[in-house]
């Protein structure tokens, strides 16, 4: 089987999920790609390349129109506050003149056109890659739901997302259940979870500077109003126990919370700014919860991460990976940040927990083992069969 797929712009987590793809046709994947490092950094570039040679097939000079321009205001990074398309005039061209078995598009905008065209003419099949849930969605304008259904109606043949919630969704917009595999998304935690087991709790709280007897909640993300730092402060003013507050991360919302901190006397969390990649597994083994109060979220990859640390994990009902990873009283909570008390109840409920949260962290490890990149090229692979049957 021959595979093509359009991608404009992706990280590291993916490559690792290419190049399992890529084992199960033989080396017959190709992805088409941008190759400015303004869209795809550097290292990923080089990271494609070096696994597919020369089916990685990255195009340059790609110029990203806007229509609907985000305000830059705290709020950036909801979904349908903007509508960008990004334009190669060899993309076209490049597409048409390979010659493959499927077609793998990301999504419905950006590139994915240019997917749709050669199954119109050349009678591809198409896969559909996506993320998106009923509650990413929620704001989504009537013309873009309705270009969506038609897209799936004339064009997709078979999608791979990321789990129940996303196929809920997929399903909404016409595609038949049978034809939605999910699985799709995976973290490359390999490295965390190879990293944490290497390092010793006490030696890496001495590194961050957190006391021992401490209960260390954690959040690594952006510091924007999407992720809902603020509103897990306004339960955690309210918190008064030992514990401590750690966020990883930087963003337009880092002035905001630290007014909210200094208001309210908040002396238990602590700001680190960005953590360079290679010192996360540190911090998270430095940790005893990971928190993640995102108000949207198609399927957080920072979850996976500190899970494969052996973390328990505190995570938003708002988030697209929860009914996957996170299974209540098992390895952690699901709650609601934008309810006060049900956000005060789980931080309580993890201080209660103390001396359970090593068993919760064994069954993250449990959990998340089975979304490796292998398996989700397994759950792609699955959809491109699916697609060729027609």
């Amino acid at each position: 089987m021959k595979i093509l797929w359009i991608n404009p712009s992706f990280l590291n987590y993916r490559v690792s999920v290419y190049m399992e793809l890529n084992k199960y046709v033989d080396g017959n994947l190709s992805v088409v790609f941008s190759a400015d490092e303004s869209i795809t950094p550097r290292k990923v570039i080089d990271q494609i390349k070096d696994i597919l040679g020369n089916n990685a097939l990255g195009l340059e000079n790609v110029k990203v129109i806007h229509f609907m321009k985000q305000k830059v205001d705290g709020r950036t990074g909801f979904a349908n506050k903007s509508l960008k398309l990004h334009y190669q005039p060899k993309l076209l061209k490049t597409v048409w003149n390979q010659k493959v078995d499927v077609i793998i598009v990301e999504g419905f905008f950006q590139w994915s056109p240019a997917g749709y065209l050669k199954k119109l003419f050349q009678k591809v099949p198409i896969v559909l890659s996506y993320e998106r849930t009923f509650h990413t969605e929620r704001n989504a304008p009537t013309w873009r739901e309705l270009y969506r259904k038609m897209v799936i109606k004339f064009f997709i043949d078979a999608a791979v997302v990321n789990g129940k919630l996303s196929k809920e969704y997929t399903s909404y917009l016409g595609l038949e259940k049978e034809k939605i595999i999910t699985g799709g998304m995976a973290a490359d935690s390999g490295f965390f979870r190879v990293r944490s087991e290497q390092l010793n709790k006490r030696i890496c709280r001495n590194e961050w500077r957190i006391d021992n007897d401490m209960l260390v909640f954690l959040y690594v993300g952006r510091l924007i109003e999407l992720k809902g730092i603020i509103e897990l402060l306004q339960g955690w003013k309210d918190f008064n126990k030992k514990a401590l507050l750690v966020c990883a991360g930087e963003g337009e919302q880092k002035e905001e919370i630290n007014d909210f901190l200094n208001k309210h006397c908040i002396n238990n969390v602590r700001l680190l700014g960005t953590v360079p990649y290679e010192k996360l597994p540190s911090l998270y083994k430095a940790s005893d919860v990971f928190i993640i109060p995102t108000l949207e979220d198609n399927w957080s990859l920072v979850v996976p991460e500190a899970m494969a640390c052996g973390l328990p994990v505190a995570c938003s009902k708002y988030n697209g990976c929860w009914p996957e990873l996170v299974h209540d009283d098992v390895n952690g909570k699901v709650f609601d940040p934008l309810d006060h008390d049900d956000t005060l109840n789980t931080l309580e409920y993890f201080y209660e927990q103390k001396d359970n949260l090593e068993t919760m962290g064994k069954a993250s490890l449990e959990i998340e083992s089975e979304y490796t990149p292998k398996n989700a090229a397994k759950a792609i692979f699955q959809a491109c069969e699916i697609a060729l049957k027609g």
